[in-house]
Order: C-alpha cells, then sequence, then structure tokens
C-alpha cells in the first residue's frame, strides 16, 4: 500500500493533541490547573484538525484512526482526571481515584466502540457522548471559575459532573457532529448558523463562553437521549403488537 504525504499530515496534529495532553498532565502536577485546562482545550482543536484534514484527504489509514485514538484517552482521559482530582477535597476526596478511574475507563470503553463502528464514511452523528468533549468540558470549567472567582468552586458540582460525563460516554445517546460546510438542507442550515454562533461568541469572550456551551452540548444530548429512550418505552408497552 503506497502512503502519500496527504495521509501523514493529520498524524502532525494527532501528535499536537498528545502533546498537549502530555503537557497538560505536566503543568497539573505543577499546581498550574489553569495553564493545565487551556491545554485540553487547545488538544480540543487538534484533534478537530487532524479529522477534517483526514477527511480532506481521503485518508482512512487504519494507523490513523488508531493513533487518534491513543491521543484522545492522554488527552481527554487521563489529563482531565489529573487536572480535577485535587479539586475532590475534604469528604469527596476518598471518592476522587474511583471516579477518575470509572471517566477514563469510561473513556476508554467509547473510543474502543468508535473504532469497532468506523467505517470511514461520513458521520451523522456521535452515539455517546464524545470523549473529546467530556474532558473538554471538565477542563471548561476549571477555566470559567478561575476566570468568575479566582479559584475552582462547587467541588460537588464538579463530582456530579464527572459521575454525569461517565455515564454519558457509555450511553448510545445521539450527538451531534459539525456541520456540514454548506448550505443545502434546512437542518444543516440550521446547524451551521448555530455553530456560527457558537464561534462567535467563543472569540469575544472564551473563559465565559466555553463552559456554558459545552454544558449545554451535554445535556441537549443527554435529554433528547432521555426522551427517546421513554418514548421507545411508552410506544413498546402500548404497541397494538403487544396485545
Amino acid at each position: 500500500m503506497t502512503i502519500r504525504i496527504l495521509d501523514i499530515l493529520p498524524g502532525v496534529f494527532t501528535v499536537g493533541n498528545l502533546l498537549c495532553g502530555f503537557l497538560s498532565v505536566r503543568y497539573s502536577l505543577s499546581g498550574e490547573p489553569v495553564h493545565a485546562a487551556w491545554l485540553i482545550i487547545l488538544a480540543s482543536f487538534f484533534d478537530a484538525l487532524d479529522g477534517k484534514l483526514a477527511k480532506f484527504a481521503k485518508s482512512l489509514l487504519k494507523f490513523g484512526v488508531e493513533f487518534d485514538s491513543l491521543a484522545d484517552l492522554v488527552s481527554f482521559g487521563l489529563a482531565p482526571v489529573v487536572l480535577v482530582g485535587p479539586f475532590l477535597m475534604g469528604s469527596l476526596a476518598p471518592w476522587a481515584p474511583i471516579l477518575g478511574f470509572l471517566f477514563l475507563l469510561c473513556g476508554a470503553i467509547r473510543l474502543a466502540r468508535f473504532n469497532i463502528y468506523f467505517s470511514g464514511g461520513e458521520k451523522t452523528g456521535y452515539r455517546g457522548l464524545p470523549i473529546t468533549m467530556a474532558g473538554g468540558t471538565l477542563a471548561a470549567y476549571v477555566v470559567f471559575c478561575d476566570h468568575m472567582w479566582g479559584r475552582v468552586r462547587f467541588p460537588e458540582f464538579l463530582l456530579l459532573l464527572l459521575i454525569l460525563l461517565s455515564v454519558l460516554m457509555l450511553s448510545t445517546f445521539h450527538y451531534e457532529t459539525y456541520p456540514k460546510l454548506t448550505w443545502k438542507g434546512r437542518r444543516n442550515r440550521l446547524r451551521l448558523v448555530l455553530f456560527a454562533l457558537c464561534a462567535v461568541s467563543i472569540a469575544i469572550d472564551p473563559p465565559v463562553v466555553f463552559f456554558p456551551l459545552a454544558l449545554i452540548y451535554v445535556m441537549v444530548g443527554g435529554v433528547g437521549g432521555l426522551y427517546q429512550f421513554a418514548k421507545g418505552v411508552v410506544v413498546g408497552q402500548f404497541s397494538p403488537k403487544d396485545h
């Protein structure tokens, strides 16, 4: 099999993703959580770019898919756990290692499931919360708290957020992908407009906007998944076929 230069380029951004995750862990262990959080957010941009570049280059190398997943596990699985662990203090401290490992485990399972079902075609949505968004949400919360209060507050909320993100990564709830860069289709036009508004909002005030937008994305998929599940149970319960 001939490997083109375009097949290698996405891997360069994957290396950037992995480097950000590594440096994030280093900054967290050095007591600089805000720098560590921003590196996780930066890693998410590298992750998005390597995917888009692979699609543009029509590079479907299995190596690239596996390499990207390994980098994601470091940057959005391990790095966020190391980042938020010290903030689960007091009575919550005993739960920090357990929930941290749970988050990492759920992220690894989420990535393995993605690799199994990856076909190289156009994604119409994600099955379960992407680990990129889960880890990015935790990082965005640290940045948000530092900007608003100068320190991370509400450890109980952080604990619940860690559990919620772990569960949603294991779920099969539908989560939206990036919109296509085309004006075709009413649904895609709406998604494109919303994406543009979000991008502008982030550009205006990143520390304030990142976390609320990430949390909205997480909750919309979660609530939508619960609604579909409840609807399926009700329809199944009262279906004429059952009587």
